[in-house]
């Protein structure tokens, strides 16, 4: 081994090299989508006693937010220090997967489901958005690390344990679905007997002090923070009563899943549903061998899921991402319990080389596929706002207006602070369009329609009637398309 290192050292080291040289390719410094120019005009721009004492929105990841206004400050504004704290956390739960996984399964398997999500595009482009988001599959992956070994009886793990869990809860409000479920298996273990019985008896206490003190740090870590979201949360449309959107149907999400997998909607469901099976099969497996663990997997997506339709959120598939660590996993287990299943059909001289031949065959399917969707995460933009921009700018003639709606709107008033008119209803429309005539004519930026078809209808409708598209630029962000219209006057 290389200066004193083990074979697993190793090959953690060589996982996180190679997760890091894929995700410092390609669009780390291209054009901020809406979250992201979001983040830095509302927060990244904020003195730092404002910032660690402000919530505003729930589009505030606290624990982002304050390491990408340090990255800013360190390096200039730019859409790459913007990012940066994404890719140092992507590229650290590529390892922390690896760490986890050969706890929990063989070898082979951890290097395989690593490799996976350290190919995926999806983590790619998570590792290049300057959101919380690769945090949280950081300090789920972390936390859920440490809480087994707190299962296991090892107390030296408490207080990492409870520090995992509470800059989880500090970078994504959704790791409270992680808190709980990890409450839930705790109490799985404490009164089966079964599982009682199976582990040392301190370890019947140590994940509840586990617990408490990663909920007292919590709270420590939000204090400066709560009158903000108290305030917030409490208003109408803050914490409940969304407006009704195909955002909220649970259907939109899977469609959503199954069109960002980039073989178009239908190819897309039924490798949807292959996986689904596959899933199960994992599941089952990791079941069989502990239920608290395949548990563990399992409930806080279910719980978020729950809650979320419950209150009638978003369902953004985003808000699942940090159970990717744990899905890879699943996976790979469900790959190999399948072609256990499928290898008795052999004859039994055959059955070991049908097996080998199967699970090769089905991973070389899966990793074919998982490649061949890779380089989206390269070639389009997110949101291409500057290429909008760009494009009016050339074909737009003196006295001539554009007009921005819905979340076209705020990047291009606070970020590139054009001179282009924001326009929220149709007698704002039809002021900014006062003078007008087919001779002049007029623009209209636009992007995700589903938010101005739930936000503004009446709008919407209006330029369904009197626009049509004479751009679009694509984006990676699902929906996130900009559309520039010609209004017909």
């Amino acid at each position: 081994m290389i200066a004193g290192l083990s074979r697993t050292q190793l090959t953690l080291c060589l996982l996180v090299l190679f997760a890091l040289s894929l995700r410092v390719l390609g669009p780390l410094d291209s054009g901020l989508w809406f979250d992201e120019i979001w983040t830095l005009v509302d927060f990244g721009r904020l003195p730092l006693g404002t910032l660690i004492t402000t919530f505003g929105t729930d589009n505030n990841h606290p624990l982002y937010s304050l390491c990408a206004w340090f990255s800013l400050h360190a390096f200039g504004e730019s859409a790459a220090a913007l990012r940066l704290p994404a890719l140092v956390f992507g590229v650290a739960s590529i390892g922390m997967l690896y760490v986890y996984a050969c706890r929990v399964t063989t070898p082979r398997e951890a290097l395989i489901g690593t490799l996976l999500l350290c190919t995926s595009y999806h983590h790619v482009w998570f590792s290049q958005n300057a959101r919380g988001y690769t945090m949280l599959l950081f300090f789920t992956l972390a936390s859920t690390h440490f809480f087994e070994e707190l299962l296991d009886g090892r107390k030296n793990t408490l207080f990492p344990y409870a520090l995992t869990l509470a800059l989880g809860m500090y970078a994504h409000l959704t790791a409270i679905f992680v808190a709980l479920a990890h409450a839930a298996v705790y109490a799985h273990v404490l009164f089966w007997k079964k599982e009682r019985e199976a582990r040392p008896p301190q370890a019947r206490l140590w994940p509840l002090y586990g617990l408490l003190l990663g909920a007292a740090l919590t709270l420590a870590l939000h204090a400066p923070l709560l009158a903000d979201m108290v305030t917030f949360f409490t208003q109408p449309g803050g914490g409940h009563g969304k407006v009704k959107s195909q955002w909220t149907s649970p259907l939109w999400t899977l469609a959503e899943i199954a069109r960002s997998l980039g073989f178009g909607l239908l190819p897309g469901a039924v490798l949807l549903l292959s996986s689904l099976v596959v899933l199960g099969a994992g599941t089952l497996s990791y079941a069989k061998q502990s239920l608290p663990r395949a548990l563990l997997f399992i409930l806080p997506g279910a719980f978020g899921a729950l809650v979320m339709i419950g209150l009638h959120r978003h369902l953004w598939p985003r808000f699942f991402f940090f159970q990717a660590g744990f899905i890879v996993l699943i996976v790979v287990r469900g790959l190999v319990v399948s072609a256990q299943r499928l290898s008795r059909f052999a004859p039994a001289a055959a059955v070991e080389r049908t097996e080998r031949t199967l699970f090769r065959l089905a991973l070389g399917v899966l990793a074919l596929a998982w490649l061949a969707i890779l380089p989206r995460a390269y070639t389009l933009p997110k949101q291409d706002y500057e290429g909008a921009q760009r494009y009016v700018e050339s074909v737009r003639k003196p006295g001539e207006v554009v007009l921005t709606t819905g979340l076209a709107a705020m990047p291009y008033a606070r970020y590139y602070r054009s001179d282009f008119i924001s326009v929220k209803t149709v007698p704002e429309l039809e002021q900014a369009l006062h003078g007008t005539t087919p001779a002049t004519g007029a623009y209209a930026l636009s992007t995700l329609p589903t938010f101005l078809d739930s936000r503004a209808p009446e709008l919407s409708a209006w330029l369904a009637a009197h626009a049509h598209e004479v751009k679009r630029l694509p984006g990676s962000v699902g929906d996130g398309d900009l559309i520039v219209l010609r209004l017909d006057l």
